[in-house]
């Protein structure tokens, strides 16, 4: 297991401001975990296009079905949404929980 921590962009009204994240992660042979290790982000245009989709309505839920190790559901939870994640693999369910 390795630890990574993530940058998220907050909304336009605050431009250039970021907070952060960390996510355990498998390590680079897993890839998503690579990429999150690599890049310091996965998908990042999957994260934007839900980011958008969150904000267009005032208490929004993000539910992440397959949260895998929980990058996106952690990313959500950063900016202030609340997240439901579900995850059948124990080993990625151990993962979000010491993120």
């Amino acid at each position: 297991m390795r630890v990574a921590t993530v940058s998220v962009p907050l909304p336009s009204s605050r431009e250039g401001e970021t907070k952060t994240f960390r996510i355990a992660t498998y390590g680079k042979h897993d890839i998503v975990s690579g990429s999150i290790l690599t890049n310091g982000n996965w998908e990042p245009q999957t994260a934007d296009h839900i980011k958008t989709a969150l904000a267009e309505k005032e208490g929004s839920v993000f539910i992440d079905i397959g949260a895998n190790i929980g990058y996106f559901g952690l990313y959500m939870a950063t900016l202030g949404y609340n997240v439901i994640a579900v995850e059948a693999s124990q080993e990625n369910v151990n993962l979000i929980r010491y993120s």
